[in-house]
């Protein structure tokens, strides 16, 4: 899975950038997919239940609307029977939410609390230049398109009359960067005499630096 691993000063994966979403995604299936196939199509883990429901040629329960992904043997060899535009990817919830719409070209991500973020990714690949202020006509575009994603995907709390709802309690924009260390309680879990040779995250990046 992706990694912030120490990216723009932030670790784990919470967030909407490069690595810690563009992740390859590994297929195998012998008789449906085929050996050494490389696809360039943007999908994802909502993939999973659409492919398996066409595999096993069964109808989806669309009584609460439609599966949100589509199935990986829709051409030859696997892959979409088309591709996707924009790959819609969304985490957590209320203040905290965030949604974002990636293409080959472009990503866009509106932060709860009306920031927003826009890279071009052809020229732009690690996303160090937010041109949602410099281009208000594909940050505008993009915002209708992931708005329009919500409504039928996303939480209803996310909205207020229709538009993104504000979320005054927090900042605007992506949370600042720092490192998030990776302590925990699931050390407790492995045997006792192994707690005491665990690193944390900070100690494992600062050796490893």
């Amino acid at each position: 899975h992706g990694e912030m691993l120490g990216d723009y000063g932030m670790c784990q994966k919470s967030v909407p950038y490069g690595p810690s979403v563009s992740v390859p995604m590994l297929l195998r299936w012998p008789g449906e997919t085929r050996a050494g196939r490389v696809c360039d199509h943007l999908v994802g883990l909502e993939d999973f239940l659409p492919t398996l429901v066409d595999a096993l040629g069964l109808e989806a329960d669309e009584s609460a609307g439609p599966l949100p992904g589509r199935s990986l043997l829709g051409c030859s060899g696997g892959g979409l029977g088309a591709d996707r535009e924009h790959y819609f990817i969304d985490y957590s919830h209320g203040a905290s939410r965030w949604v974002s719409a990636r293409s080959r070209e472009r990503v866009y991500t509106h932060w709860a609390g009306s920031g927003e973020e826009l890279y071009d990714l052809q020229a732009d690949p690690y996303e160090t230049r937010n041109l949602a202020g410099e281009q208000p006509g594909p940050a505008s575009e993009l915002r209708r398109k992931t708005l329009e994603w919500e409504k039928q995907w996303g939480p209803t709390e996310s909205l207020d009359d229709g538009a993104f709802r504000v979320w005054p309690e927090r900042p605007p924009g992506p949370p600042p960067p720092g490192i998030n260390i990776n302590e925990g309680k699931w050390p407790e879990n492995l045997p006792e005499h192994e707690r005491d040779t665990v690193e944390s995250f900070g100690e494992a990046f600062t050796r490893a630096i």
